[in-house]
């Protein structure tokens, strides 16, 4: 399984409200600023494609957002509301989706293999978290984290996440998040492999 539930202390009310409060400041200072979004770079051998190249024949592959959380405050928030002990160092952040589908990928995680999601809105009762495994005959490209066409994988398992909970999730394994309808919202920290 590339997913485990986790039982964990859920956020009071008061906590879920200051860390939405946050994540709306940050939001509007992103977009006021105009920041460059980092671009995946494929190769002619990546298994993975950029976005422009994906869309025409798959469809929109989604937006992401990622809000890393700077305030002190808010990370305490945070880590006091964790099911594990995670190493505050790596930090956390919040991510949001967009679309009607994240199309398949691999995130860029220096080498670490899983993060501990909080799904604050799940995008929609019918959104699901899929992984795959490449084709044999696409196994020896590289694999980057960006858009991996659906003709190239094997799905392997799906699941609903539900809302308010935490999970631990396998994130150097291509995924996609399908069936958005609306805003998924995600507390996310990465995890140090043991």
């Amino acid at each position: 399984m590339n997913i485990e539930q986790i039982q964990g202390y859920n956020y009071p009310s008061a906590h879920l409200n200051k860390i939405l409060h946050y994540w709306m400041n940050e939001k509007k200072r992103y977009y006021d600023s105009k920041e460059l979004v980092y671009v995946a770079e494929a190769t002619e051998n990546s298994i993975g494609v950029v976005k422009e190249e994906f869309e025409p024949q798959f469809g929109d592959t989604g937006r992401s957002d990622w809000y890393t959380i700077e305030n002190q405050d808010i990370l305490d928030i945070i880590f006091m509301n964790c099911p594990v002990t995670p190493d505050r160092t790596l930090g956390a952040g919040i991510l949001e989706l967009n679309g009607e589908k994240f199309a398949p990928h691999v995130d860029p995680t220096d080498d670490r293999t899983h993060c501990l999601n909080y799904i604050l809105n799940p995008g929609s009762a019918n959104a699901e978290t899929v992984w795959y495994e490449i084709k044999e005959e696409h196994k020896w490209r590289n694999v980057h984290c960006c858009w991996i066409p659906y003709d190239r994988l094997i799905e392997k398992e799906r699941h609903t996440l539900k809302s308010h909970t935490w999970y631990k999730i396998r994130t150097d394994l291509p995924h996609s998040v399908e069936n958005i309808n609306g805003t998924r919202l995600i507390i996310s920290i990465p995890l140090k492999n043991n």
